[in-house]
């Protein structure tokens, strides 16, 4: 659909340009997912 994208994060460009490498850069990928690995499931602490 589109041939260049920028994407933002707090109002400041962390990437610019064609579809396929944006999507892959590791800035992008962390302001939409965040930071490391987590896992899914009942709070720490938690009781069933």
């Amino acid at each position: 659909v589109s041939d260049r994208v920028t994407v933002l994060d707090h109002g400041e460009v962390i990437a610019d340009g064609p579809p396929a490498a944006v999507q892959q850069n590791p800035a992008v990928i962390e302001a939409y997912f965040g930071h490391g690995t987590q896992q899914l499931g009942a709070p720490q602490g938690a009781m069933a």
